[in-house]
């Protein structure tokens, strides 16, 4: 009897667990694990996502992730290391630090380059004496000569680091959408090598002839110059970012690009002050080298599908490829089209703008070799940087200031800084030199601001790279015409009128911020379109 109700009483106690456990609330899920957090941002992006045309490289999205715990949790939790934090923090900043080196060398040689052609157009094209060379200063008739000679050496190589790159631009942007940013990436880092190395020689053998200053930048033409690389790397950071975050972290690419800039232009200073001309271009060749290592451990941005073939080279697409631009350009989509010519506008005057010869006017008026020049240099660099770093966080975070606004900062600042270094008059007024700028600190605003206005008028990562593309051409375009203009105003003016130039730049630059204006009357006649149609449909 007792074994009965013992085993009666282990089955009802049983069945009571099973129907407890049944009407319990399900335990809650285990933890995700740091490696696994999945952002919001990320699944809201992936579910809007519905072109079928470029896929964003699944390490790449880790950047969108950073921005919201991606690093302090790995830091945190399960016993992250710091070797696996400083993986993500690489892989928050993919193409930032290459930015920043190659910006090391770009603007701690070309400084120096300015200074090299004036040195070998004294000594090799006009045949002075080196002691008159040094101290030209001393030789007002002389200088005079030299200041014409050299600025027409520097207008041509202007002409020539740019005379390629204009029609190239038209095509490594939007091949670079079909085939990645990164074999185009290569191909502008090795012709920068070569570029170094042309002007490593020139200066270790100075008797050289003068025009190998000019063959060094027309083989740096043949990799897109400049306006290719930045051009590469402004659109890989577009590929992995959203409209929201796109302008802040253009920012921030751009501050590492300007703290690059004055850190060149120091560093080849004081390298020229060491060792000359052959210790800048020895250092700056293995800058490049590093450059072309992280290159190769940094990952593509534009990712095709499995079954998206990439398409063969068709000689057709020399003539399609622009004409593919153009139409980028002139998609009329409500008042698109208006802004996309008013920002370029824009942006050609800016870049028309930023080349007067300042080396040979301080030369001329303050006898500033390349060292002084640097410095004065690395001074406006590091300006414009502490007031990007500063003020960005205020315009763009706390008073939300739109694009626009920030474009007519920019431009109005460097005009006033111009019309600034238009009244240096003579020797006693090297204050102004210093004054200048501190009037221009808000230079980077303008170009953050115009990049940041066309990556929004794409509808796509495929578009994207023509829009950018149409920046880089007007870009070089600008650069190359405007050395020439600069030479020929500067060398027909200098022996009475050698300020002229500035006053050049600063009028360009209002011409800038008239075609900053226009754009924003079309902004904001986007921004009632919305607004418009609510009202219809609502009455």
């Amino acid at each position: 009897m007792r074994k009965v109700l013992g085993r009666c009483a282990l089955r009802w106690v049983s069945r009571l667990g099973t129907s407890s456990a049944a009407l319990a609330p399900p335990p809650p899920p285990p933890p995700l694990h740091p490696r696994q957090y999945v952002s919001p941002s990320h699944l809201r992006s992936e579910k809007m996502d519905t072109s079928p045309e470029t896929k964003i490289d699944p390490a790449l999205r880790e950047e969108k992730e950073m921005g919201e715990g991606g690093v302090h949790g790995e830091a945190k939790g399960d016993g992250g290391t710091a070797i696996s934090t400083l993986k993500k923090l690489w892989a928050a900043t993919t193409y930032e630090p290459l930015l920043l080196l190659h910006s090391i060398v770009h603007f701690g040689t070309v400084t120096l380059t300015e200074s090299l052609i004036a040195e070998k157009s004294c000594l090799v094209t006009l045949g002075k004496p080196e002691e008159i060379c040094k101290e030209l200063y001393d030789h007002p008739n002389d200088e005079i000569e030299v200041q014409q000679v050299a600025s027409k050496y520097q207008g041509s190589a202007t002409l020539a680091e740019n005379m390629v790159a204009m029609f190239l631009l038209l095509y490594i942007g939007p091949f670079s959408d079909r085939y990645g940013r990164k074999p185009f990436l290569y191909l502008s880092l090795v012709m920068k090598t070569l570029n170094i190395f042309i002007l490593f020689l020139a200066s270790v053998f100075i008797y050289s002839p003068t025009e190998l200053t000019v063959v060094a930048p027309f083989l740096y033409s043949l990799g897109g110059a400049m306006g290719s690389f930045q051009m590469l790397v402004f659109a890989c950071i577009s590929d992995v970012t959203t409209d929201a975050n796109r302008t802040y972290r253009l920012g921030i690419l751009k501050i590492f690009m300007a703290f690059g800039s004055p850190t060149g232009r120091v560093v080849g200073g004081q390298m020229y002050a060491l060792g000359g001309y052959v210790a800048v271009y020895g250092l700056a060749l293995g800058i490049l080298g590093i450059c072309l290592l992280l290159l190769v451990f940094t990952a593509e941005s534009v990712k095709f599908g499995d079954n998206e073939h990439r398409p063969k080279f068709r000689v057709s697409w020399l003539i399609k490829v622009p004409a593919e631009l153009l139409a980028a350009v002139h998609r009329n989509e409500g008042p698109r089209r208006g802004i996309v010519y008013s920002i370029l506008f824009s942006h050609i005057c800016i870049f028309f703008a930023m080349n007067p010869l300042y080396f040979l006017f301080f030369k001329l008026m303050f006898d500033w070799d390349a060292t002084d020049y640097s410095n004065w240099f690395f001074y406006r660099d590091m300006t414009k940087a502490i007031a990007l770093v500063l003020l960005m966080p205020v315009f763009v975070g706390r008073l939300r200031l739109p694009d626009s606004a920030l474009g007519l900062l920019g431009c109005s600042s460097v005009a006033f800084m111009q019309i600034a270094l238009g009244q240096i008059v003579s020797p006693s007024m090297a204050w102004v030199a210093l004054l200048g700028p501190l009037l221009g600190m808000l230079e980077l605003f303008a170009h953050l601001a115009s990049r940041s206005i066309m990556s929004k008028c794409s509808d796509g990562s495929r578009e994207l790279g023509k829009l950018f593309a149409a920046q880089a051409v007007l870009d070089s375009i600008a650069t190359g015409l405007a050395g020439p203009l600069y030479a020929a105003v500067y060398s027909s003016s200098v022996d009475s009128l050698p300020m002229a130039q500035f006053l050049l730049a600063a009028l360009f630059m209002f011409l800038a911020v008239l075609g900053i204006g226009v754009c924003d009357i079309f902004l904001q006649k986007k921004e009632a379109e919305p607004k418009h149609e609510d009202l219809q449909e609502k009455a």
